[in-house]
């Protein structure tokens, strides 16, 4: 009896790129005042970076009005290779938005 050789089930590269396309990523947002800062997820999910970073562009264009301005820029303390990240600062309190990878999906 022959048994079929299949190279996805048996190449150790196909399930890393397999599992690279189930990576989450997600939006957090860290909440600074003068009491100290919280960490905390925002509920929104993205596949890849791109669709991130346009979240996150929305976002910094829709809170333009802030009191203390908008920061956008590439965060380099990011886990996501090329991700971006938003501060926005309210005057008594400053939120910062950036992306994490959350998990492997099932």
């Amino acid at each position: 009896m022959t048994t079929t050789w299949n190279h996805l089930d048996h190449d150790p590269s196909s399930h890393a790129s397999r599992a690279a396309e189930r990576t989450t990523i997600e939006l957090r947002v860290t909440i600074y005042h003068s009491a100290g800062g919280a960490d905390h997820a925002t509920g929104q999910a993205f596949s890849n970076v791109e669709a991130a970073n346009r979240a996150l562009i929305d976002l910094a264009t829709a809170n333009d009005h802030a009191v203390g301005g908008v920061i956008l820029e590439p965060d380099p303390s990011s886990t996501v290779t090329g991700a971006y990240h938003v501060i926005i600062h309210w005057g008594t309190s400053s939120d910062r938005y950036h992306l994490d990878t959350a998990s492997c999906a099932p």
